[in-house]
Order: structure tokens, then C-alpha cells, then sequence
């Protein structure tokens, strides 16, 4: 009798027990602001608890659903407490106003989660500039503009060379001066939008806000460094480089090779190179003055100029924290700009720029490393698996890294470096020489692009690319 009245408790409970386990969504936000400001088409993270092993393998395994329509996911993670979150691509069919929005796992389907959507919820991460016609022009991508014409397609691929300009123009200012829109462009598939304007030449130097208003909505402010920029030298050695400058390069070391560019106000009188190993403070009038966050003044040493851009290295013994940079011509200044000082930033040029050391038989040789595709990716052989051979990588911005230890070479897997620091010949450049070792059997084809990364001090480098062979004939 005992054992049938626990059966019968049992039998009562598993229902609630199961009912349990449902997905339950725990707050629904814009992917970019953080905060709840959503509409249609807007890309929103989706928390929800619990989580399932399988969510984590395929993210269709996982819908989200809303007022009737599905929303495309994007993909699926957990958070540092074990919750779910699903990104997705809020469907652009729905209607302004309150809704419905439900998530079905392996679990089942959760609780109707109620949320507001607005005609347009503005967000936007932070944008870059590049120069053209002697004009700083501007990109900011985010989410949140509104329809466009021709509607955007919520599944599917467009035709190519479509484009879907949004209905309602933005409004953009910096540092509350309007800026010039010249496109307001939805993206199919990812819900993103990309703005383009240009910078009004009334707009302070600095780091500037950057809002953007539309249908009486506005972002969230979006830092933009108006005037001059910078990216790493390690950039130039990709080619012309002419294109944005990335947010990272304004974050430098002491002794990096850094570049300074400016659209509209000429940094040097001509263009000149200097002696790579031992360049001058002063070069055809420019000068180059930073004054670090203790106020602290050195004299940068530079290696080249031109009208449009000066390459110089930061000057050693440079406190870290945030710097000023000025950038002066016939003793008249021409250029200021902040620039972010830390004891290490590491960067790495391209393949092309490096070298294979490859011993075999007791016999050390020296290779360059040759290079395909767009994007210069390095072609490596290993050669017979009796061969010993090092990557020996130029970088710049790593030479005061805490110990050899803490310098590691990420290429499917950790590959400790066994030399980090100055190349010696040249003020600037460091080296980093990283001994080889064969994929595990079957996970990498001579066919398989593998990215490379540097991590020096818990930082990580730019990314680049190569293609692995071993010929046992080489």
C-alpha cells in the first residue's frame, strides 16, 4: 500500500516535473544597445533558461517565434551562468505595438514572453573613417532604421548588385554638428544597416560623439576620432593600404611602429623616407611630439612623411594610459589627437614578411615564405617529418611583453614562441620565432585556409592566414 500511494505522488508530480524543464525566456534586448528598444527587423539576444546540450550544436535546432512570423536565428551561445542565448533577426513583417514571442528547444516550447516593438529602435557600434577627396568620410553599422525600399527579405538571398535603401533617412551628427548622409542602406539577412556620411569640416578634432536620429528615435552615442587617425605599420606592409582605420589602432606600445593619416590637413610639405635604421625626430619640417598621461614629452622618431600621412615610432619609456599626439610642420602645429598608451599591443604583418628557418640533416636554411589569394595567405611546408622548422614572424608593439612564456601562437592549436622581442637591425621591429609542429593526423588538409593569431600578455594580434602542407618529397 505504502509503494502504490508513492507511485500515485510520483505520477501527480512528473507533469509539473516536465513542465519544469521548458524553455523559459528570461529578457529579450537589442544585440547592440543592451536594452530592451526593439523593432521590426532589429537583431535582438534572446536569453532563456534551461539550456540543452544539443541548443549548443545546431542553432536551427532552436526557433524563435513571434506574433505568427519565425525570425531568422543567427546563432546560438551560452552565458557565463549556463543560460541560453539565441540571437535572431526580429521578423520585419511584424506590426508596430505589443507582442508575443515564444523560443522552442528540444525542451519545448516556452511561456508567450511579451515585448514592444517600436517603428524604429536606432543602435550602433562604434564607426571608422577613410579619406576621399580630401573629406573624412564616415561608416557606423547598426540596426534599428526601419523599412527600406524595396522591402528587405526576411529568408533568401536578394540579387546581386540589389540595393535597399531605407525608407526614412537618418539624421547623423558629430560632436552635435550635422553630418552629411549620403546613403542609409539595409543589409539582407543579418538585419544590419550601414550609414555613410561625411564629416563636416566645422567638427571639432577628437574623439567625437556620434548620434543618429530617425522617426523622432534616437542611438545610443558612438565614439568617432575626427581629424587624424591611426593604424598600426604593421597594416601598410598589406599592401596600399588606404581603407579604414580599425578601432584597435589607436591603442599602441612604446616602440611600436604606429602610422598617423589626415584627410583634409597636409602633415608634411612632401613625401620623403627616412633611414629606416636610425631615423630622425625631424624630417622636411614635421615633427612628431607625444606627451604621455604623466606629461611627460618626447620627440617621436620618424620614418617617413607625406602630405597625407606620417609613419613614426612611439617613443620609448612612454607611460601607459591615454596620450596626446601632435603632430607639428614648420614649427606651426597641424595636428593633435589622443592615442592610448599600454605596455604591450601586439601586431603582425603579413605572411609575406616572414621567413621559414628549416634545419634538416644538421643543415639550416632560410626560406621567404610564398603567397596566394586575396589576402596574401602563406603557403607552409613542413616537408618530411624529419625536418625541424620555425616561423619566424615580424610584429610590432610586443618587445616589453611580461616573459617568453606569455607569448603563444595560436594556430589550431598553442604553439609557444621561443624568441619575442626586437629584431635589432630596425628601431620598431620586433620578431617572434615559433618552432612547428604537424596537425594532429586528419584535421587539416593542404587545402584548409588556417587562421593565425599571436597572444602576447593575454592580447591578442591581428589575424593572419595560411595553408599547411607536409611533402614528405620537399
Amino acid at each position: 500500500m505504502q509503494s502504490t500511494r508513492i507511485i500515485a505522488r510520483f505520477a501527480v508530480l512528473l507533469p509539473s516535473m516536465l513542465l519544469a524543464q521548458a524553455p523559459a525566456i528570461v529578457s529579450v534586448l537589442n544585440n547592440v544597445s543592451g536594452d530592451a528598444r526593439l523593432s521590426p527587423g532589429v537583431v535582438a539576444q534572446i536569453r532563456y533558461v534551461p539550456i540543452a546540450p544539443s541548443d549548443l550544436k545546431d542553432y536551427n535546432s532552436v526557433s524563435v517565434n513571434l506574433g505568427g512570423y519565425r525570425a531568422a536565428n543567427l546563432g546560438i551561445s551560452a552565458d557565463a551562468s549556463g543560460a541560453g542565448i539565441v540571437t535572431a533577426v526580429l521578423p520585419r513583417e511584424l506590426a508596430v505595438g505589443g507582442t508575443n514571442l515564444t523560443i522552442t528547444t528540444s525542451r519545448g516550447t516556452s511561456s508567450p514572453f511579451r515585448i514592444v516593438l517600436s517603428a524604429y529602435a536606432p543602435a550602433f557600434l562604434p564607426p571608422w573613417t577613410q579619406c576621399a577627396s580630401d573629406s573624412q568620410i564616415g561608416y557606423i553599422n547598426g540596426v534599428g532604421l526601419g523599412a527600406t525600399s524595396p522591402p528587405l527579405p526576411s529568408f533568401g538571398y536578394p540579387p546581386l548588385g540589389q540595393t535597399y535603401p531605407t525608407v526614412v533617412k537618418p539624421d547623423v551628427t558629430v560632436a552635435g554638428i550635422p553630418a552629411e548622409v549620403q546613403s542609409s542602406l539595409g543589409y539582407p539577412l543579418g538585419g544590419e544597416y550601414q550609414i555613410t556620411f561625411k564629416v563636416s569640416p566645422d567638427t571639432p578634432e577628437g574623439i567625437q560623439p556620434v548620434v543618429v536620429a530617425i522617426g523622432g528615435f534616437t542611438s545610443n552615442a558612438a565614439n568617432l576620432l575626427v581629424g587624424v587617425h591611426h593604424w598600426s605599420g604593421a597594416f601598410e606592409a598589406y599592401g596600399d593600404y588606404s581603407g579604414p582605420a580599425l578601432p584597435e589602432a589607436i591603442q599602441t606600445a612604446p616602440e611600436s611602429i604606429l602610422i598617423t593619416s589626415s584627410c583634409a590637413v597636409p602633415l608634411a610639405n612632401a613625401e620623403s623616407v627616412a633611414n629606416p635604421r636610425n631615423p630622425p625626430t625631424a624630417l622636411h619640417g614635421t615633427t612628431v611630439t607625444l606627451t604621455d598621461s604623466t606629461g611627460a614629452e618626447r620627440q617621436a622618431p620618424i620614418l617617413s612623411v607625406s602630405p597625407r600621412q606620417v609613419k613614426y615610432i612611439v617613443p620609448a619609456g612612454s607611460a601607459n594610459g591615454r596620450a596626446l599626439l601632435t603632430v607639428m610642420l614648420d614649427d606651426r602645429v597641424v595636428a593633435t589627437s589622443p592615442l592610448d598608451i599600454d605596455t604591450v599591443q601586439p601586431f603582425v604583418f603579413p605572411a609575406r614578411n616572414m621567413y621559414l628557418i628549416r634545419i634538416r640533416d644538421g643543415v639550416r636554411t632560410m626560406e621567404p615564405i610564398p603567397t596566394v589569394g586575396w589576402f596574401g595567405e602563406g603557403m607552409i611546408d613542413l616537408g618530411p617529418e624529419t625536418d625541424q622548422v620555425f616561423l619566424v614572424m615580424a610584429a610590432t608593439g610586443l618587445r616589453n611583453r611580461s616573459s617568453l612564456a606569455q607569448v603563444i601562437l595560436r594556430l589550431g592549436f598553442d604553439l609557444p614562441a621561443q624568441y619575442a622581442g626586437p629584431q635589432t637591425d630596425y628601431p620598431g621591429l620586433d620578431q617572434v620565432n615559433i618552432p612547428l609542429r604537424r596537425f594532429p593526423p586528419g584535421t587539416v588538409s593542404p587545402d584548409d585556409r588556417v587562421r593565425a593569431q599571436l597572444l602576447v600578455d593575454g592580447k591578442t594580434s591581428n589575424l593572419t592566414f595560411y595553408f599547411m602542407q607536409a611533402d614528405p618529397a620537399k
